[in-house]
């Protein structure tokens, strides 16, 4: 175990490993890159979440309340959640933030099977700007190439276009849509990776049809395992906040969608 993890009081359903670094911490600056895992009790050998936090790159943390309810619900569905933070703008510009998720997806890889975890059954996931950070450090070449190290990817109520905190760091003013280097749908291409898009009949606007354009371009592109689904009676919150509940349509889905593979 790493000297610096601590682990907290287990309870009947998980028990967590707190502040566990997947990066080196040889500056401040990454002082924010390290996650707790939660692990399952009574599953053998889970398949792994790592579970990119939303806040626009701009907030939020692994360790706040809302992150805490949302890891251990994923927990109680049977997965094994890493929960990550990542560096933060405007103190970290892009690509930082993406450089981290896929720093915490390596980290998974190597160590998963120590903790027991099925590391031929990983997912990068999260909700708005980390279902962002997920898709992009996914299917960003640069980072893995064609030889994914993970299952699949899972983006709830995320961006497929370049993100509004990176225009801001360029300066952007107004609404335009930019498509580019920093946009998931800019890296489409023909992956075995296994994709599920998720967003609420009454998100944000515009964060429906964009979700609907990449899953129409990855499979344009020859990608086989691309499902998109709209929840109904949902928001931007209300997606997640009621979908880690074991009896909802969305955590019923989760569980199906994992256990198809």
């Amino acid at each position: 175990m790493i000297a610096s993890a601590g682990e907290i009081q287990p309870t009947p359903q998980f028990r967590m490993i707190t502040d566990i670094p997947y990066r080196a911490l040889g500056d401040r600056s990454t002082a924010r890159c390290a996650l707790d895992l939660h692990l399952p009790a009574g599953v053998l050998k889970p398949a792994l979440v790592i579970w990119m936090h939303g806040g626009s790159m701009t907030s939020g943390d692994k360790a706040d309340e809302f992150n805490r309810k949302i890891g251990a619900g994923l927990c109680r569905l049977g997965f094994a959640v890493a929960m990550v933070n990542y560096r933060l703008s405007p103190g970290a510009k892009f690509p930082a933030y993406v450089e981290d998720a896929a720093a915490a997806v390596r980290w998974a890889v190597k160590n998963a099977e120590s903790h027991g975890i099925d590391a031929s059954r990983i997912y990068l996931a999260g909700h708005s700007a980390g279902g962002y950070l997920a898709l992009l450090a996914a299917l960003d070449l640069q980072f893995f190439g064609k030889d994914k190290a993970i299952k699949g990817i899972i983006s709830i109520s995320g961006q497929t276009v370049t993100h509004t905190t990176v225009l801001g760091e360029r300066g952007a003013v107004g609404g335009a849509i930019v498509v580019d280097e920093a946009a998931p749908l800019y890296h489409a291409h023909s992956t075995p990776l296994r994709i599920l898009l998720l967003a609420a009949d009454q998100d944000v606007p515009g964060r429906v049809e964009e979700n609907q354009l990449l899953e129409a371009t990855l499979r344009k592109l020859g990608s086989k395992h691309v499902v998109f689904k709209i929840i109904p009676d949902r928001d931007h919150m209300s997606i997640l906040e009621r979908g880690i509940d074991p009896a909802d349509p969305v955590a019923k889905l989760l569980q199906e969608w994992i256990a198809a593979e």
